[in-house]
């Protein structure tokens, strides 16, 4: 069945790709383009309709989806990150104790304060803080089982029993591996949950909730947290229903830095199903890798990438009830990458940019449908925004707000109910470029305010109606009457057009600029 579903699913993308190309290149005087879109609208109500029915009957491989179905034109990995080494013979297991879960939240406490810690310890109950921990070797489900036993926590613990129902610390010098056998349900009446301050590699696991609301905390959901220097690598998992609050070390799954922990190991989650989870929050990674995976339902933000500069976010699928933005790259992440990535409905901005993270390439990305706008960059400067799919959108396209040496290129924008670009907040000297995008049905294919100057070369409006400006930038649509094919550049300027401006001129590509 499994097999059947991504085939279904993979002719839905094919088909779609390919209207969107006759789209981006229809005339606006040949009726083919509004029956091209409506073919794509149909291929990708076909796709989240196959995505949901996915769901019940196992885990599509969505790299392997998108990569044929020529979404990500080669940037998405063919194969999945390397797994890790298998355990050795002979491995030295962990010593397992008792120990208070006061100072595991501490140390995430320092690192990104104390937000809803409050309701992870009144979660314990009247019998508090008590935790089973490790130190010293290699943790595998069993050993969880055998000390919760041994210790006396859970002794009803059988072998066997995937239920976790008291907290588990895993100190910096442990490795916890969990791999396909192993189906770890985390029970939420009992204030359970996990704190990883080393490596955790789970293969083909399953991780979900058991239970109803938590006695003594209404809002605690079980949650997986590897914090300090730690590190993880998940791989064809399927993880349901973890995370609470508005704290990324909380929500779901989550990997997060101490400020004055130096890493050990690298980051990757690749074909893993999160499905009614928080978020999967990543802070603090340098060059981790999020790669074909399926995020459905998210309660939160999907994807949190927060101060983890060369980030790759490659391939992966967000649909079906979404309440905020699907990817998030914020705070200095810079040189990050999100590609080849197709994000099905939801509210608000489909992928945000924000909180100076330089040079981050948004590409090959179809958003489609979203309740607010596609794509916006904030505070970000040197972006590069290239070759999406932005279609049908409730709000704006593509958004860039006070960041300057931004290059829009090759978009094709459809449907916005807002501008297809909009720009804001520019500084007086800021300058973005846009280059061959094709702007088809939007409310207006540009509006501005307060947008210093944008220099645009190529881009396509013959089909750009009602409005082809709007803005401060309105009484400057003259200038674009003779040029819809864009065959002359020039540049808008608060003061009326002026002559092209040259990046090669600018801060973002020349050197010491980056």
């Amino acid at each position: 069945m499994p097999e059947m579903m991504a085939r279904i699913a993979q002719g839905a993308v094919r088909a779609a790709m390919l209207c969107a190309l006759c789209l981006a290149t229809a005339s606006h005087a040949d009726a083919q383009a509004e029956s091209v879109r409506a073919i794509l609208t149909q291929r990708l109500q076909e796709m989240d309709a196959t995505l949901r029915r996915a769901q019940g009957a196992g885990q599509t491989p969505i790299a392997a989806l998108l990569a044929a179905a020529g979404l990500s034109e080669g940037l998405i990995p063919t194969t999945s990150p390397a797994g890790p080494a298998p355990v050795e013979k002979g491995m030295v297991k962990a010593r397992v104790a008792i120990s208070n879960v006061d100072f595991a939240l501490t140390v995430l406490a320092q690192g990104h304060g104390a937000g809803d810690t409050l309701p992870v310890i009144a979660a314990q109950g009247p019998r508090g803080s008590v935790a089973l921990s490790f130190r010293g070797g290699s943790v595998t489900l069993a050993d969880i089982q055998a000390g919760m036993r041994s210790t006396g926590l859970d002794p009803v613990a059988a072998p066997g029993d995937v239920v976790l129902r008291r907290p588990v610390v895993l100190w910096d010098d442990t490795t916890l591996r969990l791999d396909s056998r192993d189906h770890l349900a985390l029970s939420r009446p009992d204030g359970a949950f996990i704190i990883s301050l080393g490596r955790v590699e789970i293969d083909g696991s399953r991780l979900s909730v058991q239970g109803g609301p938590n006695p003594h905390s209404d809002s605690f959901v079980p949650f997986v947290t590897v914090a300090g220097g730690g590190s993880l690598h998940m791989a064809q998992a399927r993880v349901e229903g973890l995370g609470f609050g508005t704290s990324p070390i909380f929500s779901g799954v989550s990997v997060v830095k101490h400020p004055l922990i130096p890493v050990a190991g690298e980051t990757t989650v690749s074909d893993t199903l999160f499905a009614d989870v928080a978020s999967l929050s990543l802070v603090g990674q340098a060059g981790a890798q999020v790669t074909g995976n399926r995020f459905m339902d998210m309660r939160q933000n999907a994807l949190l990438i927060d101060a983890g500069p060369g980030a790759q976010v490659t391939g992966n699928v967000f649909h079906g009830t979404a309440p905020t933005n699907a990817i998030r790259v914020l705070d200095a992440s810079d040189k990050s990458r999100v590609s080849g990535n197709l994000l099905l409905d939801g509210h608000r901005v489909g992928i945000v940019v924000d909180g100076t993270s330089r040079h981050v390439t948004v590409s090959h990305n179809l958003v489609w449908r979203r309740e607010g706008s596609a794509i916006k960059f904030r505070a970000s400067d040197c972006g590069l925004v290239a070759s999406n799919l932005v279609l049908e959108n409730a709000q704006k396209g593509i958004e860039v707000r006070s960041s300057d040496g931004a290059l829009l290129d090759r978009n094709v924008i459809v449907g916005s109910a807002s501008a297809g670009v909009w720009v804001s907040g520019q500084q007086q000297d800021a300058v973005i470029w846009l280059k061959d995008n094709v702007m088809r049905g939007n409310w207006a294919g540009l509006s501005t305010a307060t947008a210093a100057r944008i220099v645009m070369s190529g881009n396509d409006l013959s089909a750009q109606f009602p409005r082809l400006f709007a803005g401060d930038i309105a009484g400057q649509t003259r200038a674009i009457y003779g040029n819809l094919k864009g065959a002359e550049d020039l540049t808008l300027a608060p003061s009326g057009t002026e002559p092209p401006i040259r990046m090669s001129t600018h801060a973002c590509v020349t050197p010491g600029g980056s």
